[in-house]
């Protein structure tokens, strides 16, 4: 073999041999970088059928509306019998079997202040209520 053909060779084989250990350590930077992006997005192995956002923010919002809810029925004296949470509204059933529907996608607070103004103006007037329902822009109130 001359000596060209020598040399050629040694070129091809040094060529082979880089691009093997370049795609090795490609895979093995691409596996150590897969492994810390799954660590850092701590992926689970399962997929949950509950939206994050109920798992997450979405319930310690509501635990704390229907905390701040409670106390101010407790500072009206209202007796409360049951008090039931859906997607849009907190639906509260008071022992003398009057309801109150409390919007959850309205101002909580803005909401129980008109509450609070409702039921004076009502403990004034000597009037009983069915239903007060807060979802609208104005409160409707059903008397019995």
């Amino acid at each position: 073999m001359s000596k060209s053909l020598r040399k050629n060779k040694k070129i091809r084989r040094a060529r082979v041999v880089k691009f093997f250990m370049y795609t090795f350590f490609c895979i093995i930077f691409a596996g150590i970088g897969s492994v810390f992006y799954f660590l850092q997005m701590r992926m689970s192995l399962y997929i949950s059928p509950i939206p994050k956002n109920v798992l997450g923010k979405e319930i310690s919002i509501r635990d704390n509306e229907l905390t701040l809810i409670e106390d101010k029925l407790q500072e009206l004296k209202l007796e409360v019998e049951d008090i039931n949470v859906s997607q849009d509204r907190y639906l509260i059933k008071l022992k003398n079997k009057s309801e109150i529907i409390i919007s959850t996608e309205r101002n909580i607070q803005k909401q129980l202040s008109s509450l609070q103004f409702i039921l004076t103006r009502l403990t004034m007037e000597s009037r009983a209520f069915n239903q007060l329902d807060f979802r609208f822009d104005k409160p409707v109130i059903r008397f019995k």
